[in-house]
């Protein structure tokens, strides 16, 4: 089955979903930490850092899970919009609030597409991770440019 939108034939329940992206799903699994957690969510250009677990779609949480242990043990840090993830997951994020925790599940046009993913996600594969967002933090446009500049520099020498 592939994850289309929160509707018709989406594997998510409609009134758990969130999101008004195309092909995207989000299913709310905890609340948002109190206080500031219900404050802060992510936009284009901040810096966050989630940990996450990734299951082909309609498999359970006993297999075909992926990547988990690619990243600091299911951490991984990221700018979002920068595309250094899947789409689907960079769009999910956005989705999330400080502290909470969500099902994200996204049909293979925002993940690995007809490519694949060696032999972890077989091509035109939809994908459900589930996510905790551990924090999140503005990182502006400038300072981007700078880290950028400082990257090419260093792989200059």
């Amino acid at each position: 089955m592939q994850v289309t939108a929160c509707g018709a034939g989406a594997r998510l329940r409609p009134r758990a979903c969130a999101g008004p992206r195309e092909g995207l799903v989000v299913k709310r699994v905890s609340p948002p930490l109190l206080g500031v957690g219900w404050l802060v969510r992510p936009r284009e250009g901040w810096r966050v850092k989630v940990a996450y677990t990734g299951f082909l779609q309609g498999d359970t949480a006993a297999g075909g899970i992926i990547q988990s242990d690619a990243f600091d043990s299911g951490d991984i840090r990221f700018v979002v919009g920068e595309r250094s993830v899947v789409g689907g997951l960079d769009r999910g994020v956005r989705e999330l609030r400080l502290g909470e925790t969500a099902e994200i599940g996204f049909g293979p046009e925002l993940g690995y597409g007809s490519m694949g993913f060696g032999d972890e996600v077989p091509p035109d594969t939809g994908l459900v991770f589930r996510v905790t967002l551990l924090s999140a933090w503005p990182f502006p446009k400038f300072l981007r440019d700078l880290v950028a500049l400082f990257r090419t520099l260093l792989a200059g020498v």
